[in-house]
């Protein structure tokens, strides 16, 4: 039904099962619709969902995770940031939340709290690429250029194949008129 776009004729499908459901299996089977609502864009949808599971401690994690996803898709990344630092009180070891986070940080233009939450990601895995690159971009943003150069450098010896980086930092050298480099 939500692959054919009725989410009305889900709904009712979806109602009516769960409640031959326990709580555990209802919280799943509930986090489950929403994560196929996420991945056919029903957002909006999916935030209205999530509010109804009820508590279950094997949803603790993907409830907020799934919450965070559809705000970041809306563009609503204060509150996504919300919902990713619920994330990390639950499991202050998750590097991918970190990264998420440093990302979401970026996005409303908190740059050195992006360069924070990059160093706590790279201190559970020293070689997560996406923390090292967004402390690069955050390190340029914040025009710590030196920095943001030798936190490049080290990045390009550990992950060589990787290009995106090498542009974004011949373009900042570029403006700055460092044509050798």
């Amino acid at each position: 039904a939500i692959a054919g776009g009725d989410f009305e004729k889900a709904l009712l499908h979806i109602s009516a099962y769960i409640t031959t459901l326990n709580t555990a299996e209802r919280a799943e089977f509930q986090t489950d619709f929403c994560e196929i609502l996420l991945d056919y864009g029903y957002y909006d949808k999916t935030l209205e969902q999530l509010a109804t599971v009820p508590f279950a401690s094997n949803q603790e994690r993907r409830t907020p995770s799934l919450k965070a996803e559809c705000l970041y898709q809306l563009q609503r990344y204060t509150e996504a940031i919300e919902c990713t630092e619920k994330l990390i009180n639950i499991d202050p070891y998750d590097a991918l939340a970190w990264t998420q986070l440093a990302e979401l940080q970026q996005k409303t233009g908190k740059w050195q709290e992006s360069i924070d939450s990059c160093d706590y990601a790279l201190a559970i895995d020293e070689d997560n690429r996406q923390a090292m690159n967004f402390k690069v971009y955050a390190a340029f943003n914040l025009y710590h250029d030196e920095e943001g150069l030798a936190m490049a450098r080290e990045y390009i010896r550990k992950q060589p194949d990787d290009y995106a980086l090498r542009l974004f930092v011949a373009e900042q050298l570029y403006d700055k008129h460092s044509y050798e480099e």
